[in-house]
């Protein structure tokens, strides 16, 4: 960013731990699917072998490091292979490979943290129930 230049950055923040952890756990099972995609996209791009049947997924709230952890769990042991890449792993049952994390902020604390790469808070924006945080900001010259 140049001296004067403005930055339009969105945040989810902290919530209870239910509401967040529910939203990543989804009755309908998107996230899960969305997650557990990412293996089958390996195997496609890579020529691994993971099982879908054989994984499951897992999320929770780490309060320590304020995220959302969204991990595939073996269901099952399993040999994966990357045969173009002479490479492979055992994969053992309830083993966890961690695929996302979703952070969320405390909106104050994140403005403090800007300021360290000389972003100047302008304005701050946020829903009624205060879940979510838009800032503007500005790069000081």
């Amino acid at each position: 960013m140049g001296p004067n230049d403005y930055l339009l950055l969105g945040a989810d923040r902290v919530k209870p731990v239910k509401l967040l952890e529910d939203a990543y756990n989804d009755s309908r099972g998107i996230t899960a699917a969305f997650i557990l995609n990412v293996f089958r996209n390996i195997n496609r791009l890579l020529g691994g072998n993971f099982d879908l049947a054989k994984m499951r997924y897992h999320s929770w709230f780490n309060p320590e490091w304020q995220q959302i952890e969204m991990y595939a769990v073996a269901s099952a042991a399993q040999a994966i292979r990357f045969p173009e890449a002479n490479a492979g792993f055992q994969w053992l049952k309830d083993e966890k490979i961690l695929v996302e994390i979703s952070r969320k902020f405390d909106a104050n604390r994140l403005q403090e943290q800007l300021r360290f790469f000389g972003l100047t808070p302008v304005e701050h924006f946020t829903d009624l129930n205060q879940w979510f945080s838009v800032l503007l900001l500005r790069k000081q010259g």
